[in-house]
């Protein structure tokens, strides 16, 4: 019940959250379908893939976030950014960047309303090409504009299922380490994707009761 926790949901609305979550789950990056006997497949996908993300989404380094998407989970910007997150991160550990899509645009404008620290921001490139630093200089350029703050730039290697470029948060109580930026678990971006896993659901629920309405 971590995902009705977090989305505000409670018991008695249940069976109809676990459509929503079937259904948004198919399109969701990283999300293997469950086999088509399984009895109960939106169970098994909680079980399998959205319990652990759920979890991590409700620790201390995503209040903030949290807080935000609670009280705004129906605005237009909210719900084009978890379409975003969910279906380009899902249940993936990489938040790829895509300057050019407007709803990872709309996905910074919310990062910048919630309050988050900023300067924990750090976008990440593979280094192993002129384009794809070219292409780092260009998204950083419009991280700023959105922001008004820069961003911290990280290069990379290349490795196995890490996209060209990517966002992370680092963890606030290692601010003043200088090793901090090359610890990975401290740029760890799990439960970001269920934050907005719990908006969006949220946002459902809320739009059925008005119509009933």
């Amino acid at each position: 019940m971590d995902i009705a926790r977090l989305a505000g949901i409670g018991a008695a609305d249940w069976a109809r959250v676990l459509q929503e979550l079937w259904l948004v789950s198919r399109s969701a990056h990283a999300v293997v379908s469950p086999r088509r006997l399984e009895k109960n497949k939106a169970a098994w996908l909680v079980r399998n893939h959205w319990e652990p993300v759920m979890r991590a989404a409700l620790s201390e380094k995503w209040q903030r976030l949290m807080a935000y998407l609670d009280r705004h989970a129906s605005d237009d910007d909210v719900v084009n950014a978890g379409d975003y997150v969910l279906e380009s991160m899902g249940c993936d550990t990489y938040l790829p960047v895509d300057v050019a899509d407007p709803a990872f645009i709309a996905l910074v404008r919310v990062i910048r309303a919630s309050g988050m620290n900023l300067s924990s921001l750090h976008l990440h490139y593979v280094s192993d090409t002129a384009d794809t630093q070219r292409n780092a200089r260009h998204a950083l350029a419009k991280i700023r504009h959105e922001l008004g703050i820069d961003v911290q730039l990280r290069a990379v290697t290349s490795r196995g299922g890490r996209p060209p470029m990517y966002l992370s948060v680092r963890s606030g109580g290692t601010q003043g380490s200088v090793d901090a930026d090359h610890d990975g678990s401290a740029h760890s971006m799990q439960g970001f994707a269920g934050l907005f896993l719990g908006a969006y659901l949220k946002s459902e629920l809320l739009r059925e009761q008005r119509n009933v309405a």
